[in-house]
């Protein structure tokens, strides 16, 4: 693990305690929301009326899903338990791991939101067409995402493997991308792919849906109808949590290559680490979105909760009985 880098060293971390314990909380909550979040929504779409919304959407979700958990292992417990120790404690190996697995999941999860709401778009438009896409078709778009995703650690193993360190600013390995082949080529061709494109999908797609959205409630109104809105807003509000958490990343990322700070400051530290942090919104928000829009989804929830009140009381008073026949008994 490369350590030479100015960020490996404590003075760019957070010094105020009260500051990193408080970021480590937000960091817990989007553990907590995810990994019971998302284990929830790929068990309910294992079940037919958990997601009343077309399977090729449902499929794409959970990919998804997957790809927040994978996040939450690879970026938000990492960072967490870097928050609370104040520096990098789980070895050298998870800090490879770390590096290489973060860019992965990060354009999976990216190109994914970028897959929904395309998706989306075109079966709201050519509804016709939509009607032979198929489960066997949406798992295979969504595996040529996992596919193409995996360029980036391949090409940092390729260029200098070793260029991994431990980044004070965001409590996280990171890949340093310090060879002057990124700088000169690699950083505009994969920045492009992989960082305007998917965006520009994203907020391009979600702005025609939204259009014809528009579009389907004038013309409600005028015949005295109504419009489907199960599952219909999730997207939008999906590609807006999206992009509330990684837009200013990728802004951020860009104008870096142009801004210059020497000692770096409130651009390159701050900024820097606020613009990262918001990526855990991304990846904690989708259960909260489909539990607000997708009513059987909700009501999946509600059967689960209830399940777990009685389970919990069942318990309580068997334990309860227990306690009194033991009594009885040595009475």
């Amino acid at each position: 693990m490369n350590t030479s880098s100015n960020y490996s060293d404590i003075k760019f971390g957070i010094q105020n305690n009260a500051v990193r314990y408080s970021w480590a909380f937000y960091f817990l909550l989007g553990i907590l929301s995810s990994l019971i979040g998302d284990t929830l929504i790929l068990l309910a779409s294992l079940r037919e009326d958990a997601f009343k919304i077309k399977k090729f959407l449902v499929v794409i979700i959970q990919h998804i899903a997957i790809s927040d958990l994978a996040n939450t292992l690879t970026f938000l417990l990492p960072t967490e338990i870097s928050l609370l120790a104040n520096s990098w404690a789980l070895g050298d190996a998870l800090c490879y791991i770390r590096a290489y697995t973060s860019y992965m999941m990060y354009l999976a999860g990216m190109s994914l939101i970028a897959v929904l709401t395309t998706s989306k778009f075109l079966i709201l438009k050519y509804p016709l067409r939509a009607v032979s896409w198929s489960d066997l078709r949406a798992h295979q778009v969504c595996s040529l995402v996992w596919v193409s995703s995996l360029i980036m650690p391949i090409l940092f193993f390729a260029v200098d493997k070793d260029d991994v360190h431990f980044d004070y600013r965001v409590y996280n390995c990171q890949y340093k991308l310090s060879s002057d082949v990124w700088k000169k080529a690699l950083i505009p061709i994969t920045g492009f792919v992989y960082g305007i494109v998917p965006n520009i999908v994203v907020v391009t797609t979600t702005i025609l849906t939204l259009k014809y959205l528009a579009d389907a409630m004038k013309f409600a109104r005028r015949v005295h109808g109504s419009v489907p809105w199960q599952g219909v807003v999730t997207v939008p509000l999906t590609s807006l949590a999206y992009c509330v958490s990684t837009l200013p990343y990728v802004v951020h990322r860009i104008a870096s290559r142009y801004i210059n700070e020497d000692p770096p400051g409130l651009f390159h530290l701050q900024f820097y680490r606020i613009f990262n942090f918001l990526l855990m919104i991304n990846v904690a928000a989708n259960f909260y979105i489909y539990a607000l829009t997708i009513r059987s989804f909700r009501s999946f929830i509600h059967c689960k909760v209830l399940s777990m009140v009685r389970f919990i009381r069942l318990a309580g008073r068997n334990e309860a009985s227990v306690e009194g026949n033991i009594e009885f008994t040595s009475d």
